[in-house]
């Protein structure tokens, strides 16, 4: 009888001891991962610019950094690694509005495109935004627009009307919609995202092109 009252003793203090080794095990993993305090960096009429951490130091004594940059409206525009002041690594870019923009590595500070995507842009996820989100467009009326294909920023790519002519910049507020169209006429209006060949060359006959049709009506 006694050595079954030990034995279950024994098994319980077992069991406490065993819920007071994972509490510690929790206790120092939280802590061990507090990580470094956040700084914080404010334009000079007070906004929050941009919150710099220190994730680690590697092997090569180089400090490596998560930022976070907002403008002054309060939007993230960038966030991503650098490794003493050189971007790398997994990055995101947005419109000034927050909208995603870009995705992606970059190397030595500049954006990456890995032949995987370069070569096979066509195939990527796309979309083009219109300003205002308009159901109809009327013909006349100044358009600014967008547009978003994963992994390529607006540069690997060429976005044109139906006639393959390039759409024109927006120079009033390029960080949210950087480009520009003015339909002609009433009826369907195609936009066209026109990807170059594995050579970097656009052939128009031969391109690669992804079709957006709107609808345009006269103005009243």
């Amino acid at each position: 009888m006694i050595q079954l009252i030990l034995t279950m003793c024994l098994q319980d203090i077992n069991k406490v001891f065993k819920v007071f080794i994972i509490v510690v095990v929790i206790f120092l993993f939280c802590y061990c991962n507090k990580g470094n305090p956040v700084k914080k960096y404010y334009y000079d009429t007070g906004e929050l610019k941009a919150e710099v951490q220190l994730i680690k130091i590697d092997a090569n004594g180089d400090s490596i950094f998560f930022n976070k940059d907002y403008n002054k409206q309060g939007y993230v525009v960038a966030e991503g690694h650098d490794k003493e002041g050189v971007c790398f690594g997994f990055w995101k870019f947005y419109y000034s509005d927050g909208k995603l923009e870009w995705r992606g590595e970059m190397k030595n500070g500049h954006r990456y495109i890995p032949d995987s995507i370069l070569f096979n842009n066509y195939k990527q996820p796309t979309d083009i935004e219109i300003e205002g989100h308009p159901k109809t467009l009327e013909v006349g009326q100044e358009y600014k627009l967008r547009t978003y294909v994963e992994g390529l920023p607006l540069d690997a790519y060429i976005v044109t009307n139906s006639n393959f002519d390039e759409l024109e910049r927006n120079d009033i507020d390029p960080e949210k919609y950087p480009l520009k169209f003015t339909p002609k006429r009433a009826g369907k209006l195609n936009i066209l995202i026109v990807f170059p060949d594995s050579n970097g060359y656009v052939i128009y006959g031969e391109a690669k092109v992804k079709v957006f049709t709107f609808s345009v009506k006269n103005p009243r």
